[in-house]
């Protein structure tokens, strides 16, 4: 049975709960989650034209926008309903956990210097993700559940028992 594959509404929601703690918690002044518009004083940022403030995922998108973790598209869209690929969810991690510190290039055989190469070169070095057996990492490829898991727990730092007849458990 293949495995489901995730708009990047259902995945910014599942990263959104595992990041929320160790992102949103640390990096807000005191009590500032009462004191109302954090978000909305400090966005320097317009809004995608496609995520009208009505949209249930508004507020998630705004805050990951202001935090410098996604940008969008060049037309100012965000695409909120469309499938997330390999690279725009390893870049979202490493910029969530990692800010500014991604760097490298030609670590994957169709990794080289395109703009998700420096996060997907980051997150290879260390451990995060370790590509396919064939050796690529198919960046255009769209993410599933198993895979955008494996990226947060490593982020994370959790060890997992290797289980060597699932191929996703290590």
């Amino acid at each position: 049975m293949p495995l489901k594959i995730f708009s990047k509404r259902t995945l910014l929601t599942l990263a959104g709960l595992a990041l929320f703690s160790a992102f949103f918690l640390y990096s807000l002044p005191d009590n500032s989650i009462r004191n109302s518009s954090v978000l909305a004083n400090s966005n320097p940022f317009a809004s995608f034209r496609d995520v009208p403030v009505t949209h249930p995922n508004f507020t998630a998108i705004r805050y990951v926008q202001v935090q410098g973790i996604v940008e969008g598209y060049s037309n100012n869209t965000f695409r909120p309903d469309r499938l997330i690929n390999r690279a725009e969810f390893t870049k979202i991690i490493i910029e969530a956990y990692f800010k500014g510190k991604a760097e490298g290039s030609h670590c994957f055989p169709d990794v080289d210097t395109e703009w998700y190469a420096k996060y997907i070169c980051f997150a290879k070095i260390r451990n995060m993700i370790a590509g396919y057996p064939d050796g690529n990492f198919k960046p255009a490829s769209t993410i599933n559940f198993v895979e955008s898991a494996k990226i947060l727990v490593n982020a994370q730092g959790f060890r997992v028992t290797p289980d060597p007849d699932l191929w996703y458990r290590p």
